[in-house]
């Protein structure tokens, strides 16, 4: 179920097929991050954990591990993040 509190209409869309991927790949919680014209949207899905039930807010802390390289890196290549100095460090 979404959240009645996003009004916008492009990011409910957005939250419902995370919503959907969700219960397909059986996700218990996460949290959605956009930031689109210089405007925020955010929001919680499901819980933190299957044992320990807390429900998700924009606010909740995620672990994201070994894989934050990848997401960097990614983010990198597909023009998101702009490195002037990588050059130098690499």
């Amino acid at each position: 179920m979404i959240n009645k509190t996003i009004k916008n209409t492009k990011f409910k869309k957005v939250a419902e097929e995370t919503l959907k991927q969700m219960k397909k790949l059986h996700i218990p919680g996460t949290a959605l991050g956009i930031i689109h014209k210089d405007k925020e949207y955010s929001a919680g899905f499901g819980v933190t954990d299957i044992e320990n039930p807390l429900p998700v807010t924009e606010n909740t802390l995620f672990q994201i591990g070994s894989i934050s390289k990848t997401f960097l890196a990614t983010a990198i290549k597909r023009g998101f993040l702009v490195c002037n100095s990588l050059n130098h460090h690499i």
